[in-house]
């Protein structure tokens, strides 16, 4: 097995290994250590409660350690694996609840001292993304913008093309620039 780098950059973790490598169970730990946060906030941001968010990231990982244990998972986007894995753990859950709440999306990552403007500009565009944006408009904001995934990464998980997934994200920026403005 090829030497493994691991850098350690604003308390994220990014492993690089070959495309031909194989995932370990260390190699897990390493990415529950640091991906099970961003996965827990995806849940919620789908309408789960904390609670369930936790249990379904413990699922994830406890489904991804099954398959890593078999010697069958290649080191090639696991953090986008990860998080295919979670979202089908969302749909199983929701299809399993009788009743789903409205998913309720809210940018977490706002800094606490950020101007009170910013913090209100974020908060309007999360109701309008919440309220004005399809199903699959707003997993796409979510995924590209709150968790900051690439196209490639976004299509993966959403099971879409790249393209798909490209243009859909041009046009939610287009709609949230129309609505307030160029935000750079």
């Amino acid at each position: 097995m090829q030497a493994i780098a691991r850098f350690y950059l604003w308390d994220s973790f990014f492993l690089f290994m070959a495309a031909d490598d194989y995932i370990t169970l260390d190699d897990m730990y390493a990415y529950y250590a640091t991906i099970s946060p961003e996965i827990v906030g995806y849940l919620i941001k789908r309408g789960l409660d904390r609670q369930t968010a936790e249990d379904l990231t413990h699922d994830t990982f406890y489904k991804a350690c099954k398959q890593v244990s078999s010697g069958s998972v290649r080191a090639a986007n696991v953090r986008a694996w990860l998080f295919r894995i979670a979202h089908n753990c969302s749909i199983s859950a929701h299809r399993r609840k009788t009743e789903t709440p409205a998913a309720q999306l809210e940018i977490a990552t706002i800094d606490p001292s950020a101007h009170m403007d910013e913090k209100l500009l974020a908060a309007s565009i999360a109701n309008y993304v919440a309220h004005d944006f399809s199903e699959r408009e707003k997993e796409i904001f979510d995924l590209r913008i709150v968790q900051a995934l690439s196209f490639q990464e976004t299509a993966e998980i959403l099971r879409l093309s790249k393209t798909t997934v490209m243009r859909i994200d041009e046009s939610n920026i287009k709609r949230i620039r129309n609505r307030f403005g160029d935000l750079r």
